[in-house]
């Protein structure tokens, strides 16, 4: 079975899910390049093809289905603390768990 995908136009290096899909799927199989989330979101709802939408989205939504691809992405985040802000305990306590795992990976859910 050739699964379809959907990706985005523009090619953002910090989007890692989109470059997976342009550097991993054939440009055959790439059916609908869009450049608007909203027309990303109405393909996926007509059965246009595979694609990477928050997972909010896909439980808000009973049409669409969660294929999980257990995929892992290194990519660098950087905090900003407005300097008023920085003594509060839970940014302390948030700037220390960064620290302590700094070494480690951290899975992100959206």
């Amino acid at each position: 079975m050739v699964h379809r995908f959907i990706a985005m136009k523009d090619r953002p290096p910090h989007l890692l899910w989109n470059e997976w899909i342009h550097n991993n799927v054939s440009d055959q199989n790439i059916v609908f390049l869009y450049s608007n989330s909203q027309v990303a979101f109405r393909s996926l709802e007509s059965g246009c093809g595979i694609s990477a939408v928050p997972r909010s989205v896909v439980k808000n939504d009973a049409n669409l289905i969660e294929i999980a691809p257990h995929l892992h992405w290194s990519f660098p985040i950087w905090a900003l603390v407005h300097r008023d802000m920085f003594n509060l305990a839970k940014i302390k306590a948030f700037i220390e768990l960064l620290q302590q795992g700094k070494d480690k990976a951290f899975i992100l859910t959206f």
